[in-house]
C-alpha cells in the first residue's frame, strides 16, 4: 500500500478493523455468555496487536 507522510496506510487500515472488530467482540460479550463471534474476534485481535506493534518499533531506546 501506499505510504502517507511516511505511515504505511495498509497497517493503518489493517488497525482500524481489528480496532473495530474487538469493539464488537466487547460488546457481544456484555452478557457475560461465550460464543463463536467472541471466540474468534478473541483469538487473533491482542496477538495482531503485539505483531504490529513490534513491527512499528522504532529500536531507540
Amino acid at each position: 500500500m501506499e505510504k502517507l507522510q511516511g505511515r504505511d496506510v495498509g497497517i493503518d487500515l489493517a488497525k482500524g478493523i481489528v480496532i473495530v472488530l474487538m469493539v464488537i467482540g466487547h460488546c457481544a460479550s456484555a452478557d457475560n455468555s461465550s460464543n463463536a463471534l467472541q471466540i474468534l474476534i478473541g483469538a487473533f485481535h491482542m496477538p495482531f496487536f503485539l505483531i504490529v506493534s513490534g513491527m512499528m518499533y522504532a529500536g531507540g531506546a
